[in-house]
């Protein structure tokens, strides 16, 4: 084994979680990008 203690499924289940994970999170930041952003006044939304 090159790494002494790695567990390769515990890595592996870590793995699959961020790559699972990342459309949420990118989600999440675009949202705040758009929220800071629409505060600002450069863009319109139609919420009433």
């Amino acid at each position: 084994s090159a790494i002494e203690g790695a567990d390769i499924v515990k890595d592996g289940f870590g793995i699959i979680a961020m790559v699972a994970l990342t459309p949420v999170i990118a989600l999440q930041v675009l949202g705040l990008l758009f929220q800071a952003k629409s505060k600002k006044g450069g863009i319109e939304t139609d919420a009433s």
